[in-house]
């Protein structure tokens, strides 16, 4: 199955107000259903979203492949709440955040491990070469980058084993690097239904409290909507023709278009886990598709 699970929400935290108990529950269910690919940060609830996949799954983490990413480090500020992040590549960072995954999951390495963001000022053949040595000590199994399409080298990415990148039918400025490298190496897409933009449930007047970091994001702001209105109004017609909810449309046609891809899904509940199986078993017209990339491709 080419769904892998998004594990942000289990840190607690920019995910607005939600069940918990709930969340773990579907966990399971997915995991019962054939996911067994899961990805995951140490920077996700500063490491409880960790905790919690290792909670959750118990003996059952062994049956699953974890993708985790790593070199964003904390610092505390004063009369602050919120941990300040930054991008921290040095050696002695990674190693730390390294063997920090090792202990949040209780495993005795970590099968994919990912640099979550570049820093432009390493060169990315200083990190690789910090991978490779950390695959030497047994730390990690395979690893790759996250958001590194605009820098890599095209003939360096047989050097790696996974590669992680955004990818929606809003924001698809990726689509030519996915189909080009994915059969050369594993690919994995977040942010496939934009954060709940093409979802259909919100439009600009929702009002997402503080603790729902979409307050912020980008997708929900009007120059975003009037830059990308004939795409959204595209899908939705899309969708009413054919009688599907628009978050079912779009994650059918992305599986189509990126189809050598595995996609990050995000969930709260079982039903959100359940609709995201059957939607990758949809059927689209082929017209739809071709329309779509004669459109916007």
């Amino acid at each position: 199955m080419k769904l892998i699970l998004g594990s942000e929400q289990l840190g607690g935290i920019d995910w607005g107000r939600y069940s918990m108990k709930e969340c773990q529950k579907a966990f399971l269910k997915a995991i019962d259903l054939g996911i067994n690919k899961i990805d995951t940060a140490n920077i996700y609830g500063l490491g409880t979203a960790e905790r919690s996949i290792r909670k959750i799954l118990g003996k059952k983490i062994y049956k699953v492949k974890i993708i985790t990413k790593i070199g964003l480090s904390q610092f505390k500020i004063k009369d602050s709440k919120r941990a300040k992040i930054k991008i921290d590549l040095n050696k002695t960072a990674l190693e730390k955040n390294i063997k920090s995954s090792l202990k949040n999951l209780n495993v005795d390495y970590l099968n994919t491990c990912l640099i979550h963001w570049p820093d432009e000022n390493i060169d990315y053949q200083e990190t690789l070469d910090l991978l490779k040595d950390f695959r030497k000590k047994g730390y990690i199994k395979y690893f790759g980058f996250s958001n590194y399409e605009k820098i890599i080298d095209k003939k360096d990415v047989n050097k790696v084993h996974h590669l992680q990148l955004k990818f929606n039918l809003i924001s698809n400025d990726n689509f030519n690097f996915i189909n080009k490298f994915s059969k050369r190496v594993e690919i994995s897409t977040y942010g496939v239904l934009a954060h709940g933009f093409l979802t259909g449930k919100y439009n600009l007047n929702h009002k997402f409290d503080h603790t729902d970091r979409r307050h912020r994001l980008i997708e929900f702001k009007k120059d975003f909507l009037k830059k990308n209105r004939n795409k959204l109004n595209f899908l939705k017609k899309c969708a009413n023709d054919l009688d599907l909810p628009l978050s079912s449309l779009c994650l059918a046609m992305t599986s189509n278009l990126i189809k050598n891809s595995n996609i990050i899904v995000g969930f709260k509940n079982t039903d959100q886990i359940i609709k995201n199986i059957d939607s990758l078993k949809t059927q689209l017209p082929k017209e739809i598709i071709s329309q779509y990339k004669k459109l916007f491709l």
